[in-house]
């Protein structure tokens, strides 16, 4: 079975909650990106992320990625929707 590659948009209590759990499974997160890229980065650290993205544009054009599990404020996550499908949708899952 395939191993995928998932990244988190968003690093606060709800994306430390899926990193607890993929590592207790002896899995990591792949990717990080947040709003203020400190907090990415201190994120990243403490689970052990493989990679932080300096923009959150970028986790969407990283195709390495296959999940984008989007942890960010609910009013946010139509825009991220949108932000990975345009310009050329592309396979992969997006969860929230």
């Amino acid at each position: 079975m395939k191993n995928y590659n998932w990244a988190a948009l968003g690093c606060g209590d709800i994306a430390g909650q899926l990193a607890q759990e993929m590592s207790r499974q002896g899995r990591n997160l792949y990717g990080a990106a947040n709003r203020t890229y400190a907090k990415a980065v201190e994120f990243a650290e403490k689970y052990g992320v493989h990679k932080v993205y300096d923009k959150i544009d970028d986790i969407f054009e990283d195709e390495d990625v296959d999940i984008i599990y989007i942890a960010t404020p609910h009013n946010t996550h139509s825009e991220y929707c949108l932000l990975y499908t345009s310009p050329s949708p592309r396979d992969g899952l997006l969860s929230r």
